[in-house]
């Protein structure tokens, strides 16, 4: 992804684009809107300013888009549920006064807001819980320590989430979306990617030391915030006077950025044990870089001090993490390293999916209901039949039994009672005559004839049916005939009564006999 990080300048409490910074790569590139151009339309703007201004990278992206302080405020409060959705809708429920409630009265005359955030209109207002993630399996609107307090920050981000869904319809992908304050946390924290010591144990992360981060920007801002292994802490900003085009900071500025620490350090239960300051540079009847790190040293209860200068603090936090992956500065799904509802922000990819799970659902329902046609026409046929086959029924139950209703189980008692009264009255069946044995009878004259050897009896025909029996045979002379003769009526069990043969000279040969026998089946 391309190493170009923007960074977003706000006026009017954080409804108006003032400048937008492309920082990285060779050169870093600046747009500001024309006098008098109205908030859309400078946002249409700026976002075709950014898209042709990454026309050389390589993949035309913004791998970080981070947003000024210009319209953030921090309170705690004590949540009435771990999980940070049932939280954030509690505060939208119950209005602003819910986060002044717990903001220090210094800090309010400081910031000079006078009134609670908009947190009813949608869109006005976003919220950033910075509680660690909801995980998978956890139980939702579980109940939280009573002493329990999470850090809040409220920013109106209307003009952020036009620029974004601007970026996002014009073609220019995000790799991540955060504040000043989450980009102080990754680039200064001595864990942090931004320094490249992201790559601790979880153990060892949960005891990281608080280290709190200061940067005075030029435009005459101070922001703070407290980090611990990169993931925000804590925040807020002031407000100092300008003088000469150059920030004036005073010990005043100090003693009241102390009381909002202390007041934050008895709320959390943690205080910085480091400072790491980056200032620009003042106005010279105000304190200068020497007097901004020793007012720090005594607001922190003397904590070491880190302090550098630098013309522009932003460009070189961001300069920092250029380059970086946009999952290891800022997941998108933790709200202390990143803004979680502008992060998750639906675009084209969204829409995308939406369309083609809406035409997958269309698809779907054709289909369904091309089944559900086919089932109701199926049901009609069916009904239809059933129909027809009740008529027809009724009809032959009223052929029978005629002065009887067709329905229900009183009509098949009937029918059973007709159907017996005409089973009595029927004549029983005629039994079908017994098949004769004709295997076994062939059987017994095979064997007969085959016992006057090879040269003796010869079997000219046989003839066995249901109505005739008729054995023609030739013996070698009368003695054999004879023989054969009482052999054949002698056959115990047999079913055939033979009657007188019809005996004849053998053509041919008159010496032998030729004989017709001819007989009857018994109980025929």
């Amino acid at each position: 992804m391309s190493a170009r990080a923007c960074f977003i300048e706000r006026a009017d409490r954080g409804d108006r684009v003032t400048r937008i910074r492309l920082i990285g790569g060779r050169t870093e590139l600046v747009w500001t809107p024309a006098p008098g151009l109205a908030p859309a339309e400078a946002v249409a703007q700026g976002a075709a300013w950014i898209k042709g201004s990454l026309a050389d990278d390589e993949r035309r992206a913004v791998s970080l888009l981070c947003f000024d302080a210009d319209g953030g405020a921090w309170t705690w409060l004590s949540p009435p549920s771990a999980d940070p959705r049932i939280v954030e809708t509690s505060l939208r429920q119950s209005g602003g006064e819910a986060l002044l409630s717990g903001l220090d009265r210094q800090g309010e005359e400081m910031e000079g807001q006078g009134i609670a955030p908009d947190l009813t209109t949608p869109g006005a207002t976003g919220l950033v819980l910075l509680a660690p993630p909801v995980t998978k399996g956890a139980k939702a609107g579980a109940p939280g320590p009573g002493d329990q307090r999470i850090p809040v920050l409220s920013m109106r981000d209307a003009a952020a989430r036009l620029l974004i869904d601007e970026l996002d319809r014009i073609g220019v992908p995000v790799g991540s979306v955060t504040s000043i304050w989450h980009v102080m946390s990754a680039a200064c924290d001595p864990l942090g990617p931004g320094l490249g010591r992201l790559d601790q144990a979880e153990d060892a992360l949960q005891s990281a030391p608080c280290v709190g981060v200061v940067i005075l920007e030029p435009r005459g801002r101070l922001t703070w915030c407290w980090t611990a292994a990169a993931r925000t802490v804590a925040g807020g900003s002031l407000t100092l006077p300008l003088r000469t085009g150059l920030p004036a900071p005073s010990d005043d500025v100090f003693h009241r950025l102390a009381s909002e620490w202390l007041s934050w350090s008895m709320q959390l239960g943690l205080a910085p044990g480091r400072i790491v300051c980056l200032c620009a540079p003042t106005s010279p009847d105000s304190l200068d870089a020497r007097g901004v790190g020793e007012a720090l040293a005594r607001a922190s209860g003397d904590a070491p001090v880190d302090l550098s200068e630098s013309d522009d603090p932003g460009a070189v936090l961001l300069a920092r993490l250029a380059g970086l992956s946009p999952q290891a500065v800022s997941p998108p799904a933790d709200p202390r390293r990143a803004l979680v509802h502008l992060a998750h922000r639906p675009g084209r990819a969204h829409r995308a999916m939406y369309r083609w799970a809406a035409l997958g659902m269309f698809a779907g329902a054709v289909v369904l209901g091309s089944g559900a046609w086919l089932l109701f026409s199926a049901a009609g046929r069916e009904g239809r039949a059933a129909q027809d086959f009740t008529a027809r029924t009724t009809a032959i139950f009223k052929g029978y039994v005629p002065n009887q209703p067709a329905q229900g189980s009183i009509a098949v008692l009937r029918l059973r009672e007709e159907l017996q009264k005409r089973r009595a009255a029927a004549q029983p069946p005629q039994g079908l005559p017994r098949a004769k044995p004709i295997i076994n009878e062939l059987d017994t004259i095979m064997f007969l004839v085959r016992s006057f050897g090879p040269g003796g009896m010869e079997l000219q025909s046989v003839s066995l049916n249901d109505g005739v029996v008729q054995l023609v045979v030739t013996a070698v002379d009368t003695r054999m005939y004879e023989d054969f003769r009482a052999g054949l009526s002698g056959i115990s069990g047999s079913n055939i009564n033979w009657g007188m043969p019809q005996t004849k000279p053998a053509p041919g040969d008159a010496t032998k006999v030729h004989c017709t026998f001819t007989g009857t089946w018994r109980n025929s």
